[in-house]
């Protein structure tokens, strides 16, 4: 399928690459399938991108936590292991989502907001704020 994305123009997407995030985002519960780009050029991107195929006109960054030296102990309840189809922790990517800080302008990590993904069965999530514990750890 093709998808004409804003910041990436045309997109060619292998329906077997989706991410199906089962209750949307937060505010965009209306965004249930993704694709998580990087720049294939690069052996280590440390920037990733989640686009939205429903509405392409929204893309998020997104980061390993571990590159601004956070870690999160997460707890998943019945019904957020189901979402994200896992039996075991192992199967579960956390990424941090970037944004801009509207009085600085600066691009900051959103260390309450982790993304969950479950990479084999392509399935995500958005842990709300309330119900995760970060361990800040040096960089």
């Amino acid at each position: 399928m093709q998808v004409m994305t804003e910041w990436f123009g045309p997109l060619d997407v292998d329906p077997e690459t989706v991410l199906t995030f089962p209750a949307g985002l937060p505010g965009l519960e209306q965004c249930t399938r993704f694709q998580l780009l990087y720049d294939e050029g690069s052996a280590q991107p440390q920037v990733r991108w989640l686009q939205s195929l429903d509405q392409p006109e929204i893309t998020f960054s997104v980061v390993d936590p571990s590159l601004f030296g956070v870690s999160y102990e997460l707890t998943l309840t019945d019904e957020e292991c189901a979402l994200l189809d896992c039996q075991q922790a192992e199967q579960i990517a956390i990424l941090m989502l970037l944004g801009r800080n509207p009085e600085t302008r600066a691009v900051e990590p959103k260390v309450k907001y982790p993304i969950l993904l479950n990479l084999e069965k392509r399935r995500g999530y958005q842990k709300p704020a309330t119900r995760c514990e970060l361990v800040f750890k040096n960089v």
